[in-house]
């Protein structure tokens, strides 16, 4: 299966992805923040990262510019979920390589949990991808 990162600074939520993804045969490594996270992903090579946007220190945004996965992992996915339904944010993660941008509040973890199935399965996440997202919300 794939190594999944968790970018989340909430460990009840982080648990709760950990738990279900782990079930389904994957590895996951977690970080409670954008630093923990840029230590770890070299080694970690994740498939698919699945990140918080409003986490202490660095945003997403920042842990993504920072991360240069376009450089440093470019086989790597990411897929956003936060309860930040935000336009701004969105345009600023037009440059990465965000599959999805989800709103924590609208997706059950087990929902998340196959959108992640169907993105390392090679698959998009079924939803409206975040451009499609991004015209929405701009009108």
């Amino acid at each position: 299966m794939a190594n999944i990162m968790i970018v989340e600074d909430d460990p009840n939520i982080s648990g709760l992805y950990t738990y279900i993804l782990k079930k389904r045969g994957h590895t996951v490594i977690q970080a409670r923040n954008s630093d923990e996270a840029l230590a770890d992903i070299a080694a970690v090579k994740p498939s698919l990262i699945i990140l918080d946007l409003l986490m202490p220190g660095d945003n997403g945004v920042e842990f993504l510019r920072k991360a240069d996965l376009a450089k440093t992992s470019p086989q790597t996915k990411v897929l956003v979920v936060s309860n930040v339904e935000s336009p701004e944010f969105a345009k600023q993660l037009e440059p990465y390589h965000v599959e999805d941008y989800l709103i924590k509040t609208a997706y059950s973890p087990h929902r998340i949990a196959d959108l992640v199935e169907q993105l390392v399965g090679g698959g998009q996440s079924g939803q409206l991808g975040l451009r499609a997202k991004i015209r929405r919300w701009m009108g």
